[in-house]
């Protein structure tokens, strides 16, 4: 018989109401008497990994993931009525206060490096340090240099998302994806979104997408996230540039311990990103490694933990 699982490693799985049709899941490991830590998963669209290896510890801090409006186990999956980045900033609130958390740190990375930066200006008094991976910038340049990047680094996948979104040049991919996401039959959605994942992945890990296709729950699923992403990419995430650096600026009175990493193989978001946040936030801390945009890479978990080190020794009361 296998041994028990440490009741401090086991994850609580539940539902909160925030109200305007939404019920969003959030996930709990750890003690509540121990630190906590808000993980603000990436996408926009995607849902919180739950699955090791985790960059936080749970026998000395209490993780939360919380999974934001229409995405991962949050119902409705897919939903973009009332979905909005002030929205998804009030629902972080709702968790911190239906927890009882006086305040968290904050991780995120790429779109979750961006949403826990504006959550953090909005409430610098709940955050006590910030840790950024790979910081998307939300701009509409960031995005359409995304969708253009894969003419050459991953012509196939792009091409193949091209044809899917029924886009016949790439300036209009973007416009394309979400028109096909909001108006296009299902049949039309799940191929736009098994394209999507596809040229994604070719951008992430360097090589062209898996070729094998979804079951039927599976290309729902990547439907379902990929009308969230346009939904939001289409509207610059309710951000934009600007509404980053007003965000990031407001962060240099909050005198906020904050440390980014970024790799210089990263082809989602650019070696760039970090160096225009540094200069809005010149206090940050900003490490550059040899890796690309994944957390799960090694170079970027070890580069992330070493920072989660410092970050503990130095930051306001670490516990």
């Amino acid at each position: 018989m296998p041994p028990a699982r440490a009741p401090s490693t086991r994850i609580q799985l539940r539902h909160l109401d925030v109200g305007q049709g939404h019920r969003i899941a959030l996930a709990t490991a750890g003690d509540p008497g121990h630190p906590a830590v808000l993980i603000v998963h990436g996408g926009p669209g995607s849902g919180s990994r739950l699955r090791r290896p985790w960059l936080f510890d749970p026998a000395s801090h209490y993780l939360v993931w919380v999974d934001q409006r229409g995405c991962g186990r949050s119902r409705p999956r897919g939903g973009v009525r009332r979905n909005t980045t002030p929205l998804l900033l009030r629902d972080f609130e709702r968790v911190r206060e239906h927890l009882g958390l006086q305040d968290w740190w904050v991780y995120g990375g790429s779109w979750g490096a961006a949403l826990a930066l504006a959550y953090a200006a909005a409430h610098p008094r709940r955050v006590r340090a910030l840790l950024l991976r790979a910081p998307y910038l939300t701009s509409r340049r960031d995005t359409e240099r995304f969708f253009q990047a894969g003419r050459s680094r991953a012509p196939k996948s792009w091409r193949a998302l091209l044809q899917a979104a029924g886009a016949t040049r790439g300036g209009k991919l973007l416009h394309c994806c979400a028109t096909v996401s909001r108006d296009g039959t299902v049949a039309a959605r799940r191929a736009l979104g098994l394209a999507w994942s596809r040229y994604e992945r070719a951008m992430l890990l360097h090589r062209a997408g898996a070729a094998k296709r979804p079951g039927p729950r599976a290309a729902r699923e990547l439907a379902d996230t990929y009308r969230v992403q346009a939904h939001y990419l289409a509207r610059q995430c309710w951000l934009g540039r600007d509404g980053l650096r007003r965000a990031a600026m407001a962060l240099r009175e909050a005198a906020l311990p904050v440390l980014a990493v970024q790799g210089r193989r990263d082809r989602v978001c650019p070696a760039a990103n970090l160096r225009l946040l540094r200069g809005w936030l010149p206090a940050m801390e900003a490490r550059m490694i040899d890796s690309g945009h994944l957390e799960t890479e090694p170079a970027m978990l070890r580069a992330l933990r070493q920072g989660l080190a410092r970050l503990l020794r130095e930051g306001p009361d670490a516990g």
